[in-house]
């Protein structure tokens, strides 16, 4: 008619295909028995509602609960209307069991199940840290040894009740030191406890104050209460914060083991701040506290200290200031590639000298300080764990005597972060794959041989 092609139908009744006229061609021939067929069919339907006993109906909206919209629910029996007339039991409709959802929609399609964690530990990649974005940890990775290079190591934590846990890094056996170990019953702390060391002494804070416990098994030390405590390289110092502006801060020094006839002391002048290694710096350098008194150790501002370096920032006349690396043993510095000083923030050194910890108060991601790690040869950072911005979280990362591995708690407690340096990666482990029941603090590094 139009010139396009007719449509062709072909229908399958269990016999080979047959190709049927053109609808546009026969349709006139095809209309009359199509018409007859749609007569029959009406019939048999009319005819079938009668010998069913049914009679006529209510147009009315039919509903899931037996209503229609003339009249109450019948409760499934047939009744009369209001003008008399018969109405039919009411349809059941044949709906699939879809629970819930939406009448009409589609039913749900089953699948897997998944459960989440209320606290699932950080994940190298998922917040930027530890790995490239969107990079998942390894099934293949077993949890020990926690540092394969340097076999013998044990770290040991302080648990919320102040006993000392010594974890083996090599296969995540875990006992407690006897020194340490609680009296049945005596426990049910649920404070993050943290513990230092000087010399061959392991210090740990505890609700009741601070106590040493030596390495070689002696007796427990009590070094009392305080505000706060900061462990130098010879003391362990007790802090006495003011209790109202323009008081003075206030000190008071231990040797290790609790010996020694210490006083408390009151800082020079109420500018000079501590960090977390003991160092006090003032507008017209840097001091250390001795016990009885403060040693200046530095014209220069102290930016971070270690156990055989500390890093200071020189400036000249105009401000223009470098970053010097300084051996306390021979006085020797060297300008090193540091990032942007931040000598207010707690700052470590490796034993080695070569990596700086210091916290990145620039927000990073999300907002939040992190800890980073950086190569004072190339500069390049690597980011290790969100810092902590309660006073009861992780100290800074610490390391292992050979500078091979250094770790750090995450802000929350629920990871380890573990920092190789040969490698320059991050590996996060989850406390629970340590064994470890409690939030994670500080903790410290033994060598082998030493526990």
């Amino acid at each position: 008619m139009d010139g396009r092609d007719p449509l062709e139908l072909e229908v399958d009744l269990g016999e080979p295909a047959i190709e049927t006229e053109s609808l546009v061609a026969s349709g006139a021939s095809q209309r009359r028995p199509l018409l007859a067929l749609v007569v029959a069919v009406l019939l048999g339907l009319i005819g079938w509602q009668f010998m069913t006993g049914g009679g006529a109906t209510v147009e009315g909206e039919i509903r899931e609960n037996g209503e229609t919209n003339g009249g109450e629910p019948d409760n499934g029996d047939a009744g009369v209307n209001d003008e008399g007339l018969a109405v039919d039991p009411p349809i059941e409709l044949d709906r699939p069991n879809i629970g819930d959802a939406e009448v009409g929609a589609s039913p749900p399609i089953p699948g897997p199940e998944y459960s989440v964690a209320e606290d699932l530990p950080e994940v190298p990649g998922a917040d930027g840290l530890g790995g490239s974005e969107g990079e998942a940890p390894s099934d293949s990775v077993p949890t020990f040894p926690l540092f394969p290079d340097r076999p013998g190591l044990t770290l040991a934590f302080a648990n919320p009740d102040g006993e000392v846990l010594l974890l083996n890094a090599d296969d995540g056996t875990m006992s407690v030191m006897p020194a340490s170990e609680l009296a049945p019953g005596t426990g049910g702390s649920s404070s993050v406890s943290h513990i230092e060391r000087i010399d061959d002494t392991l210090v740990v804070q505890e609700m009741s104050g601070y106590f040493g416990y030596p390495l070689d098994g002696g007796v427990k030390v009590d070094y009392g209460h305080a505000d706060d405590l900061v462990v130098t390289p010879d003391l362990v110092v007790m802090l006495d914060y003011p209790d109202a502006p323009g008081e003075l801060l206030s000190l008071r020094g231990f040797l290790p083991d609790g010996r020694g006839d210490f006083d408390w002391v009151e800082a020079p002048r109420n500018d000079v701040w501590l960090n977390d290694t003991g160092v006090i710096s003032a507008p017209d350098g840097t001091y250390i506290f001795n016990g009885s008194g403060f040693e200046r150790i530095s014209a220069h501002q102290v930016s971070a200290m270690g156990e055989n370096h500390r890093l200071e920032v020189r400036c000249d006349a105009v401000l223009d200031c470098t970053d010097h690396r300084v051996d306390l043993i021979s006085g020797r510095a060297e300008t090193v590639n540091a990032p942007y000083s931040q000598w207010w923030g707690g700052q470590g050194l490796s034993p080695d000298g070569q990596w700086l910890n210091f916290t990145d108060w620039s927000g990073g991601l999300g907002g939040r300080p992190e800890l980073v790690v950086a190569d004072l040869r190339t500069g390049e950072q690597t980011r290790l764990a969100y810092a902590s911005e309660n006073e009861d979280g992780p100290a800074l990362p610490v390391w292992d005597s050979s500078s091979r591995y250094s770790a750090v708690a995450s802000d929350n407690g629920s990871s380890l972060s573990v920092f190789d340096a040969t490698a320059n990666s991050v590996r996060i482990v989850g406390a629970d794959e340590l064994g470890l029941a409690f939030r994670l603090g500080s903790f410290v590094f033994l060598d082998p041989g030493e526990v």
